[in-house]
């Protein structure tokens, strides 16, 4: 069994939810990310009360007319390795500035209450501006996935505000900000919660006055979780941090020269029972020839359209499974019977080493198989990501396969899928390209690229949908 830490782990794994079925790169594979952003960074701002001892800020506002405050700690509060508030430059001008904000009346998830936000200014601190806003809404204290957060619907609205740019690269920066936002209650994958036409939403007003420090500056400061900041109310099981996974296998690869292993997972992941490595099918009806010219017969004459039904009832007829005709589509396609059928798998492994087992050091495994029967030594395409470090939808920085025109392929040793589960073995090559989540849109770096190759063996879980 392994334990996943909470305090920064669990936060950051679970804000650190990618809202896109697919990849992250914008347009590849499977999905585009959502509309929403869960950037679990953030900031807001403006002239707040006296921060407390210890902390580089404070927020305060109001959230539907109701006064709150929230602190901005010196440690780590969520993401792990920096501090709540920290600083980066884009392309090397300008300001990227993360900042999260804690609850303290809270006694649940230590990101239960969560104000996070993305400030960014020009080289000089003009410019400001402020991308997303969100405000975590209730955690579960057991859970790794809020139920819902308040996501900003319509643009932030900017008040007064002020940045000031660090004078060295190891200094501290400071802002003073003020938004407005209307936020509504969306899950972790940007979608609404609520019926349509009756979305829950609040009206927030927040000001900001915080330090930031350089994003690779770890704080000497120890973690300021809720938690670590003495919430004594905080249940046994937030207290001990964490939710227990069973592994079910091994993916162990060589990256770069060392050589590393990985575990796939089963347990309560994002809030529901799942598995890190499972396989999927996916159904997607397929109206029939005669139902989708219906209209257009209808101009016809009689004779004329008698006959076109006809021969449009033969075709759908193969297509629902009727004849050889109908069993060769099947093989090739994974259509029969108007529905076509599409199936994956994934394997995702985990680093027992790292602090944030579920976003921190992951290697993944994605391949779309065939509706034949996978035999031994059956070598297929797939795609192979590896994060270095997490984020908020998208990873701060990640390896990918397929940037640099090389194909990575999967040969299987043993697939076998199942009701419920399943069990796969194999070995992959890939060649990996860095990615960052500021530089997304300028694709990968092909001067940084490493050979990574691998096998796995792993039990699998099965993805319903449900």
């Amino acid at each position: 069994m392994v334990q996943t830490g909470s305090g920064a782990g669990s936060g950051s794994a679970a804000l650190g939810i990618r809202l896109c079925a697919g990849r992250w790169a914008a347009g590849r594979g499977t999905g585009a990310p959502g509309p929403v952003v869960l950037a679990l960074a953030a900031a807001l701002g403006l002239a707040a009360g006296p921060a407390a001892a210890g902390d580089l800020g404070a927020v305060t506002g109001t959230v539907d007319g109701v006064a709150g405050e929230w602190r901005v700690p010196e440690g780590v509060l969520v993401t792990p390795d920096r501090a709540a508030a920290a600083w980066q430059r884009v392309d090397g001008s300008d300001y990227q500035i993360i900042v999260e904000a804690a609850d303290p009346a809270r006694s649940g998830h230590p990101g239960e209450g969560l104000v996070a936000a993305i400030i960014q200014a020009g080289p000089e601190g003009e410019n400001i501006a402020v991308p997303y806003l969100v405000l975590v809404g209730d955690w579960p204290a057991d859970a790794l996935t809020p139920d819902f957060v308040y996501h900003g619907e319509g643009a932030v609205t900017l008040g007064a505000a002020r940045l000031e740019p660090p004078q060295h690269a190891g200094d501290r920066l400071h802002l003073d900000v003020a938004v407005e936002a209307r936020l509504c209650a969306q899950d972790i994958d940007g979608v609404p919660v609520d019926p349509p036409g009756a979305p829950r939403c609040v009206e927030v007003a927040l000001r900001v006055a915080t330090s930031a420090m350089p994003i690779d500056m770890v704080p000497d400061a120890p973690a300021a979780n809720m938690r670590a900041a003495g919430n004594a109310a905080a249940p046994p099981a937030a207290a001990s941090g964490g939710a227990t996974l069973e592994v079910l296998g091994t993916l162990t690869a060589t990256l770069d020269g060392t050589e590393r292993e990985w575990l796939t997972l089963r347990g309560e992941i994002r809030g529901e029972e799942g598995a890190t490595a499972h396989w999927r099918q996916t159904e997607i009806e397929i109206p029939g020839f005669a139902a989708t010219m219906g209209s257009m017969l209808d101009q016809l004459p009689a004779e004329e359209r008698a006959r076109i039904e006809a021969q449009l009832g033969a075709l759908d007829g193969m297509m629902r499974g009727e004849g050889q005709v109908a069993e060769a589509l099947d093989g090739l396609s994974g259509t029969r019977g108007g529905v076509h059928r599409h199936l994956d798998l994934i394997i995702g492994g985990h680093d027992p080493e790292s602090p944030n087992i579920l976003t921190d050091g992951t290697l993944t495994l994605e391949v779309a198989l065939p509706n034949d029967p996978v035999v031994p030594g059956t070598t297929l395409p797939v795609e192979v990501i590896y994060v270095v470090e997490g984020g908020s939808m998208i990873p701060r920085l990640f390896y990918v396969s397929g940037e640099d025109g090389s194909e990575a392929r999967v040969t299987f040793d043993r697939l076998e899928l199942e009701p419920g589960g399943g069990h796969a073995a194999g070995r992959f090559s890939a060649t990996l390209c860095r990615m960052e989540s500021a530089r997304l849109m300028e694709g990968a770096d092909l001067s940084d690229c490493i050979p990574a190759e691998g096998m796995f063996d792993t039990a699998l879980g099965e993805d319903t949908g449900r």
